[in-house]
């Protein structure tokens, strides 16, 4: 597959991820680069709120005057510019999400503590 195609596809898939939000609705969103970029396509409209823990997607999303962003606390990750910690579990425990975006390191994590990933 050509680059070219590679990235359009990308962008397909994160405008689509986009799309399953509705206003009204408690969106978890962790970080990373994927999750940025779908963050980046939100309805500028959008009423809802935004939870995460990456404050790039807070700044990203502070355009939106209709969000609400929940940035959670805790230990700042610097390579990852995540919150990580007992502090951020806690808080992220106290909201209930509508939709829940995590991201692929995410992902990839879960899927080596279950044994499914090698």
């Amino acid at each position: 597959m050509d680059y070219i195609k590679h990235q359009e596809e990308e962008i397909a898939q994160k405008r689509s991820a986009a799309r399953l939000v509705r206003g009204g609705q408690v969106i978890v969103m962790d970080g990373g680069t994927t999750t940025l970029q779908v963050a980046r396509y939100l309805p500028r409209d959008l009423r809802a709120t935004v939870v995460t823990n990456s404050p790039p997607i807070a700044v990203e999303l502070s355009e939106h005057s209709t969000v609400e962003v929940v940035l959670l606390g805790g230990r700042l990750h610097k390579a990852s510019q995540v919150t990580v910690g007992v502090e951020t579990v806690e808080a992220l425990r106290t909201y209930q999400a509508d939709i829940c975006m995590p991201g692929v390191h995410s992902l990839e994590n879960a899927l080596l503590l279950s044994g499914r990933f090698k």
